[in-house]
């Protein structure tokens, strides 16, 4: 999935850090925001209280 979007990720694709940063920053955040969200929820599914804590923050309650 990741190589479509950012081609230097294949294993023959040359690395061009001017060209490719902005992709990369914007898959790195994309990646660690899809990964917190499910963290929380996971976390806050099982009943870990921290979790809930920010679940209830995000509601405004």
């Amino acid at each position: 999935m990741s190589v479509g979007w950012l081609p230097s990720l294949s294993a023959d694709g040359a690395y061009q850090w001017q060209q490719d940063l902005v992709g990369v920053i914007g898959w790195l955040i994309l990646v660690g925001g899809v990964g917190t969200v499910g963290y929380i929820g996971l976390a806050a599914l099982f009943g870990a209280a921290p979790a809930q804590r920010v679940l209830r923050r995000i509601r405004g309650g």
